[in-house]
């Protein structure tokens, strides 16, 4: 992967250091809003949003442009809407850099963008809307059970 740079970095490996870890970041960023928006849509139902979200998952539908009933019959992959719209953002912000090579299809920048959604998809498993209401659902269950100090349940590998 490419990671554009601006000339007034070129003495400060701090700065470059933020750069390269704060870049990725805010694609992931935009991918997990991405998915909620695509969660609000659904009743504010925790099975509904569950069960979306394990769709996405079969024969890879959240890569596809058109997904078909297996992979074989799906068209467009690495197409799907939620890749394209962070992949959109994405070059947005790679706009704001002024890269010192240039390169043709940035073929790095949308696997970065389907990696982000992956993320995101697999953060909303448990079908909350955002990973702030699964931080407060598990909070109040360890509450309930009289165990503050336990692993929280919702944490993504």
């Amino acid at each position: 992967m490419v990671y554009p740079f601006s000339k007034e970095l070129d003495d400060n490996p701090t700065i470059i250091h933020n750069q390269i870890h704060t870049y990725p970041s805010e694609t992931g960023k935009k991918a997990m809003s991405v998915v909620a928006q695509r969660l609000n849509t659904l009743e504010d139902d925790i099975e509904e949003r569950t069960t979306w979200v394990t769709i996405q998952f079969h024969e890879d539908r959240w890569a596809s442009d058109s997904p078909g009933h297996t992979r074989a019959t799906s068209s467009g992959a690495m197409r799907g809407l939620m890749i394209l719209e962070t992949f959109a953002y994405h070059s947005e912000l790679a706009r704001t850099f002024k890269a010192k090579l240039k390169s043709g299809f940035p073929a790095g920048a949308l696997v970065l963008s389907a990696a982000a959604v992956l993320r995101a998809l697999r953060a909303h498993t448990l079908g909350y809307e955002s990973m702030k209401h699964a931080c407060q659902v598990d909070t109040v269950k360890r509450k309930k059970e009289g165990n503050l100090l336990s692993t929280p349940q919702h944490t993504v590998s």
